[in-house]
């Protein structure tokens, strides 16, 4: 991807500000016109608590049941989760859906609209997201459970995007999965992050975390794009754990890309407002072949300058990659929603600048 303004320029993450997608689409499509390759719905409603979506999910299940968390002092400072469960009829154990495969095919109606409004730049596809195992499964559930519900949830996600395919031609669609859980994981290195999760060294963590794309990407159709967001989070404020570089991102990028089956088409990376030069430095380790890097390098409380500042301090070690914010910001206040939406205009036309 060069530094024109061409396709693909800019990466919506996800979540965004907007009450449903007809809205989403006008607004950003209008927006950032054929400096997208793919864009979301915004994920409004429920999915705005991200992996909270699937709490009704599990308590609905016969064969799960809520166990209790332990409160031992020993734990204090562990991130635990809200509510944690169990599986107790393994044999019975089964999801028809995830939950976002109605949601995508309705929301794909109003992508259709929009485009056909003028709204969408030819061109641009329709973007689904799915969380990974780590963070939409492991989180809530004891260790003894992890074999058979990611199982279960693996079996969900493929028959989702099944459906999904039967009503978005391949052509049209993108699919996403955001690791996020995971990576908060390794960013502890050989500690103990979460409350449930086993103690393991970071190595260990790595070929865990990595092993759920020997899977997820076989699920999606041929012709589809395929992307992953690295995330560290922003319930509470982001990053949700310290960030001092890209290392566990450059090695996540590299995991997941060596592993999979098929194709991966980008990997994004968040970055802190005040990332320089050694913050980037780690992409000079990047080994992800053909996949398209996207840093998330846009920042909406920002002061004029910054976004060049990083894109320049990113340069050094990497080239032809695109932009992003660090994260969705679904659940930023309303009156911060101009803010958001300016903040990806502003950084389309900056990178139109640094092609000139």
């Amino acid at each position: 991807m060069g530094r024109s303004a061409q396709q693909g320029d800019v990466l919506l993450v996800g979540s965004l500000p907007f009450q449903n997608a007809d809205e989403t689409f006008s607004r950003m499509g209008k927006g950032l016109g054929d400096h997208l390759f793919a864009i979301p719905d915004g994920e409004f409603g429920l999915r705005q608590i991200w992996v909270g979506f699937a709490i009704g999910l599990f308590q609905a299940n016969p064969a799960i049941e809520v166990v209790e968390g332990t409160s031992d002092p020993e734990y204090k400072g562990h991130r635990k989760a809200p509510i944690q469960f169990a599986v107790t009829d393994p044999d019975n154990l089964t999801f028809d859906t995830t939950g976002y495969a109605d949601i995508a095919i309705e929301s794909y109606e109003a992508f259709k609209r929009e485009r056909a409004a003028g709204n969408i730049a030819d061109g641009v596809r329709f973007q689904v997201t799915f969380p990974g195992v780590g963070s939409n499964i492991e989180y809530f559930f004891e260790p003894a459970s992890w074999p058979v519900i990611s199982e279960a949830y693996l079996g969900a996600v493929k028959r989702d995007i099944d459906r999904i395919s039967e009503v978005v031609p391949a052509e049209d669609l993108s699919i996403q999965f955001d690791i996020c859980f995971e990576l908060m994981d390794l960013a502890t290195g050989d500690q103990h992050h979460y409350l449930a999760w086993p103690e393991r060294t970071y190595e260990e963590k790595v070929e865990h975390h990595a092993e759920q794309f020997n899977e997820l990407p076989k699920y999606v159709p041929d012709g589809a794009l395929m992307g992953v967001h690295l995330c560290y989070g922003t319930w509470g404020g982001w990053p949700m754990v310290d960030m001092k570089d890209l290392s566990h991102c450059v090695r996540m990028a590299n995991e997941l890309t060596s592993r999979a089956p098929r194709r991966v088409d980008y990997v994004h990376m968040p970055a802190t407002p005040e990332a320089d030069g050694d913050f980037f430095a780690p992409l000079a380790d990047l080994d992800i072949g053909q996949t398209r890097l996207i840093l998330g390098i846009v920042h909406f409380h920002d002061g004029h300058g910054e976004f060049e500042r990083r894109f320049a301090a990113a340069s050094k070690y990497a080239q032809n990659f695109g932009v992003a914010s660090v994260c969705g910001f679904g659940r930023v206040q309303e009156d911060e929603l101009e803010s958001v939406v300016k903040a990806h205009v502003d950084a389309a036309n900056a990178l139109e600048k640094i092609a000139d």
